[in-house]
């Protein structure tokens, strides 16, 4: 099962729960999708902190090349995330490029 949260997981679903205590319930496991723009790796490392701490399974990060100048780095910055927080990279993806298939795989 897939759960797109909306804006994080700490953002509110009632007053009393965030998506983090739906991930929690459901016993999902996170897959992080970073938007490759300045501030990526502190944005991802917050993220994960959060969810170490909620006690969220990580499964890893992609991470989207969100325009044509970031796509000529996502790759690389690809790496840079698991350099700086030690997630593993499940892919990368281009600006208004498909998931690729050997995504869907490791997903899976």
């Amino acid at each position: 099962m897939i759960v797109e949260d909306a804006a994080g997981l700490g953002a509110p679903l009632d007053w009393q729960h965030t998506y983090a205590d739906l991930a929690r319930m459901l016993a999902l496991e996170l897959i992080l999708v970073v938007p490759n723009h300045p501030g990526f790796i502190s944005a991802a490392a917050l993220s994960l902190d959060y969810a170490a701490r909620r006690g969220i399974p990580i499964r890893g990060c992609i991470v989207n090349g969100i325009d044509r100048t970031a796509s000529e780095t996502v790759q690389r910055d690809g790496d840079f995330i698991v350099r700086a927080t030690g997630a593993r990279c499940l892919g990368t993806v281009r600006f208004k490029e498909p998931l690729a298939l050997d995504i869907v795989e490791r997903l899976l």
